[in-house]
C-alpha cells in the first residue's frame, strides 16, 4: 500500500491496467475450480478445529498464563491468515479473478495477508522466547511477560506489521498462477518495474531461523535436565515422537521458505508455486492439529466443552514440558508461515 498511499504518480503509472486486455489470458485459462474448491474445503476444516480453541483458550483459566494469551491472539491472527490464503484465493481461483478484474478488492486482501502474517510471525518468536525463559528460570519469564508486559510485546508485533504494510507494496493474488505474489500483472505484459518486496526474504529467512534458534535452546535445556539433573520426567518417552514431528515440521517450514524467495527471483512451475500457496494454507492450519493432539490442557478442556464432561482445574508438573513443546512444535510450523514471495514475472 505504500505506493497508493504516499506515491500515487509510481502508483499509477506501474499499476495501470490500461495498457493490456485481462482475456489475452482467456477466463478458462485463468479459472481453476478444483484448485478453489480445494483451497475453501481445506480452509473450512481448519476453521472447524479452530473454532473450540479460541472458546478454550480465551476461558480465564487459560488467560491467566502470559503464554497461552499469547497462544489466543495468534489463533485469531490464523483463522484471518486462513481466511485470506484459504477462502479468498479459492474463491478468486473459482472465479479467475487477477489485479485488474478486481484491483481494490486485491488491494485490500492482500494488504491484509501481510499484515497478518508479519503480525504473527512477529508473535511466534516472542511465543518461543516465552517458553524458552519458562523452561530456563520462571522468575525471568515473570520479569518479561507478567500481567501487562504480555500486550506490550502484542503491541509491538502489531506496530511493526503495520509499518511494513505502509512502507512496502503489498501482495495481489493470481489465479492463473493460485498463489499470493507481488506482481499485479502476473502473467501479463510488464511494465519493467521491480514489483518484489525488498523487506520480505530478510524477513523470512529471520524468522525462521530465529525460531529454530529458540527451539534449540529449548532441545538442549531438556536433554541437560534428563543427563545432568534428577529432574527425569521432564522427558518421557510418549515425548519423543513430538521430536521427529518437530523435524518434519522443521524441513517442511524451510522448504516452503526458500521456495517462496526462489520463486520471487527465478521462473518457477506453476505446480510449485500451488505447492506453496497450499502450504502457506497448512502452515497456518496445522497448529490447531497440534495444539488438539499434543497439548493435554488443551485437549481436555476442548472434550469438556463439546462433550460436557467433567475436568479438573490443574495442570499436571509431568505434561508442563510435553505442553512446551506442543508450543514449540506450532511455532517451528510457523517458521513457513511465510507469505509468499512470488517472482516478479
Amino acid at each position: 500500500m505504500n505506493y497508493f498511499l504516499f506515491n500515487r504518480e509510481i502508483f499509477d503509472a506501474n499499476y495501470n491496467c490500461s495498457y493490456y486486455d485481462i482475456n489475452i489470458q482467456s477466463i478458462e485459462e485463468r479459472t481453476n475450480i478444483g484448485y478453489g474448491i480445494g483451497l475453501i474445503v481445506l480452509s473450512i476444516i481448519f476453521l472447524c478445529l479452530y473454532a473450540p480453541l479460541i472458546v478454550v483458550l480465551w476461558q480465564p483459566y487459560f488467560q491467566q498464563e502470559n503464554c497461552y494469551r499469547l497462544m489466543s491472539i495468534i489463533v485469531i491472527i490464523d483463522i484471518i491468515a486462513i481466511f485470506i490464503s484459504g477462502i479468498i484465493a479459492g474463491y478468486f481461483s473459482i472465479i479467475g479473478a487477477v489485479f485488474c478484474s478486481s484491483p481494490w478488492a486485491m488491494l485490500s486482501f492482500g494488504t491484509i495477508g501481510l499484515f497478518v502474517w508479519i503480525a504473527e510471525s512477529d508473535l511466534s518468536i516472542i511465543l518461543a522466547f516465552n517458553r524458552c525463559t519458562c523452561i530456563i528460570s520462571a522468575n525471568k519469564t515473570s520479569s518479561f511477560f507478567d500481567g501487562y508486559k504480555t500486550y506490550f510485546w502484542v503491541a509491538a508485533a502489531f506496530g511493526h506489521a503495520t509499518i511494513v504494510c505502509l512502507t512496502t507494496n503489498g501482495l495481489i493474488y493470481s489465479s492463473i498462477f493460485g498463489v499470493w505474489i507481488f506482481n499485479p500483472h502476473a502473467g501479463y505484459p510488464q511494465t519493467g518495474f521491480n514489483f518484489a518486496n525488498k523487506w520480505q526474504p530478510f524477513h523470512n529467512v529471520g524468522v525462521a531461523f530465529l525460531l529454530a534458534f529458540f527451539y534449540i535452546i529449548f532441545v538442549a535445556n531438556l536433554i541437560q535436565k534428563k543427563y545432568y539433573s534428577s529432574e527425569k520426567s521432564v522427558f518421557s518417552k510418549k515425548q519423543k515422537p513430538i521430536f521427529f514431528q518437530v523435524l518434519i515440521v522443521s524441513l517442511l517450514n524451510f522448504f516452503i521458505a526458500l521456495l517462496y524467495v526462489y520463486e520471487q527471483y527465478f521462473p518457477t512451475p506453476k505446480i510449485l508455486m500451488a505447492v506453496s500457496e497450499v502450504g502457506w494454507l497448512c502452515i497456518h492450519g496445522a497448529p490447531a492439529v497440534i495444539y488438539l493432539f499434543l497439548n493435554k490442557s488443551i485437549r481436555k478442556r476442548v472434550i469438556n466443552l463439546v462433550f460436557k464432561t467433567p475436568y479438573m482445574n490443574s495442570i499436571s508438573p509431568n505434561n508442563a514440558a510435553e505442553n512446551n513443546l506442543s508450543i514449540i512444535n506450532s511455532n517451528m510450523l510457523r517458521s513457513g508461515t511465510v507469505t509468499p514471495i512470488s517472482k516478479t514475472i
